[in-house]
């Protein structure tokens, strides 16, 4: 399993914890963050599969200030 495969259920896990929370019953937060590490990972595979690697500007939410790293 690659770096991106455990971050990605990482993030998945969190979001499954929060709907069986949420189905039994609980009002927990929603896990944010781990709709930012699915756009990453996706980013990140995305830029493996290319030739030149593309700014991560497009996965950033539109309140933040425009960052431009590379992967």
């Amino acid at each position: 399993m690659i770096a991106i495969d455990r971050l990605r259920a990482m993030a998945l896990n969190a979001i499954e914890a929060y709907h069986a929370e949420v189905c039994g019953g609980g009002e927990p937060v929603y896990p944010s963050w781990a709709d930012d590490m699915l756009g990453v990972c996706q980013l990140a595979e995305r830029n493996m599969n290319a030739k030149s690697p593309q700014p991560a500007l497009e996965v950033l939410p539109q309140n933040h200030e425009p960052v431009k790293s590379w992967f």
